[in-house]
């Protein structure tokens, strides 16, 4: 993916399977831990931010953006789990 491309009869390029890390069109990681905070405290407004960003970190590691990618349902309903174990002991 690429703003700027060598293929003559175009401008850019864009992989749609969003493969590759590190370019403009694809968010970083920090990105993507973020988004994914503000997500669960609007599920789960009673919990500290605190707590989810340990959390969001814990789950998502510092993998690379396309892994996350592979591996977004299995890290949502690994958080969701132990978002609902930890509500369930308050």
């Amino acid at each position: 993916m690429a703003l700027q491309t060598p293929i003559q009869w175009c401008d850019s390029s864009v992989n749609p399977a969003m493969g590759c890390g590190g370019c403009e069109l694809w968010p970083t990681n920090a990105m993507l831990k973020l988004r994914m905070v503000t997500a669960l405290r609007a599920h789960f407004p009673n919990v500290e931010v605190v707590r989810l960003r340990e959390l969001v970190h814990a789950t998502m590691a510092d993998h690379e953006p396309s892994i996350l990618w592979k591996m977004r349902w299995t890290i949502i309903a690994t958080m969701m789990s132990l978002l609902s174990v930890n509500l369930n002991k308050e």
